[in-house]
């Protein structure tokens, strides 16, 4: 019994090793080996739609719109799309305010989510190239011009910009929020050096026109649709100079949601583009999915093993101390929401939220087996 559950330990140990230490390492040592690089043209300048999509963002939207219109692009070849799914409050009126003729409003009646919403909204478009974006997403006045240039590399299907978060310090869930998205852009880095990036930022992505395949309601859209691109043998490809600002996120439970959300979503999008799990046909990117997005979402499931095998070993020194190092990582999760406050030291910080983003996978994860879809939510307000 000792030696299956020390195998149960030791082999969850590896994965969760792999999956946090060793891909980072193996993708970084790849992006040096197998370094691809894209061919810009600063001068490329294809007619290009912005898609911003809406639900009751009455609050906000006349700040996007302007923000929208005072990108650094040439007014002949720039188009704004505004894709509401069933807003019942002060949206519409504020759109149809303004006089712009670059700016259109399509709305959807039943309010059937955003996907539903993009895939009415595509068809009607006349960009060569479309950018989608959210209400609350400050573009950078040269973002839109920092992705097209990359659409000049003939393989480049599909480009994705970062999120950058105002004010992060000043709270220890914004302190978090950018060390995950710091992490999260090193990923990118490294992998758009190879080939391509796996998934894209849904506030700031660009596709081309022709690829863009209509999702089911219920898949993610800024991950299904690079995976799309990629089965059909482009590259996605993360652009830095591409960037939006959006404020921190201040619910802590509503952020639980949107991640439950997320990967959700994400698990039941993968198995839907099945070639991209097949070397043969998308080569190292296979790897890739598996490694930064499956193992991370299953990685629950082997913390769980790994404490539960673990408690069958100690009767062995060197699995009682295991136990001790992860009872103290749990403890100081579980002590977190009461002290943290008091407590901003990254140290005590990270297995809170190390245990918060793996709960919510656990969740998801268990919706997902069950076959629970999230069509339909309430945007994050933040």
């Amino acid at each position: 019994m000792d030696a299956i559950l020390a195998i149960i330990f030791w082999n969850s140990v590896i994965i969760l090793t792999y999956t946090y230490v060793g891909y980072p390492i193996l993708l970084t040592a790849l992006s040096y080996v197998l370094h691809r690089p894209v061919k810009k043209d600063e001068n490329s300048i294809p007619k290009v739609t912005l898609i911003i999509s809406v639900y009751n963002e009455e609050r906000v939207i006349r700040e996007r719109l302007e923000n929208a219109l005072s990108q650094n692009y040439p007014f002949e070849k720039y188009e704004i799309i505004v894709a509401s799914d069933g807003s019942t409050d002060e949206t519409h009126n504020i759109i149809n305010g303004f006089k712009d003729p670059r700016i259109q409003l399509i709305i959807q009646e039943e309010r059937l989510g955003k996907t539903a919403a993009l895939n009415a909204t595509v068809p009607k478009s006349s960009g060569d190239i479309i950018v989608f974006t959210d209400a609350n997403s400050m573009y950078d006045k040269d973002a839109i011009r920092a992705m097209m240039q990359n659409f000049a590399d003939s393989d480049v299907g599909c480009v994705t910009g970062e999120t950058r978060l105002l004010n992060p310090e000043g709270s220890a869930i914004g302190q978090n929020e950018m060390a995950y998205y710091s992490y999260d852009t090193l990923f990118k880095i490294r992998e758009s050096n190879i080939g391509s990036t796996v998934g894209a930022d849904g506030a700031i992505f660009a596709i081309r026109k022709e690829l863009y395949q209509p999702l089911d309601p219920s898949l993610i859209n800024d991950f299904v649709i690079p995976l799309q691109v990629v089965s059909q043998g482009y590259r996605v490809i993360y652009e830095p100079k591409a960037f939006l600002y959006e404020a921190t996120a201040t619910p802590l439970k509503g952020g639980f949601s949107r991640r439950v959300r997320i990967i959700n979503r994400a698990l039941f999008g993968a198995f839907t583009v099945p070639s991209v799990f097949n070397p043969r046909k998308v080569g190292f990117f296979a790897l890739q999915i598996i490694s930064r997005k499956l193992l991370r979402w299953i990685a629950p499931v082997f913390l769980i093993l790994a404490f539960l095998s673990n408690a069958g070993l100690l009767s062995v020194m060197l699995y009682r101390l295991t136990m001790i190092a992860q009872i103290l990582f749990y403890a100081v999760a579980l002590a977190y929401p009461f002290f943290g406050n008091r407590v901003s030291h990254k140290l005590f910080n990270f297995p809170y939220y190390f245990c918060h983003g793996n709960t919510a996978a656990l969740v998801a994860l268990f919706k997902f087996i069950r076959g629970q879809r999230i069509v339909v939510w309430e945007p994050l307000r933040r």
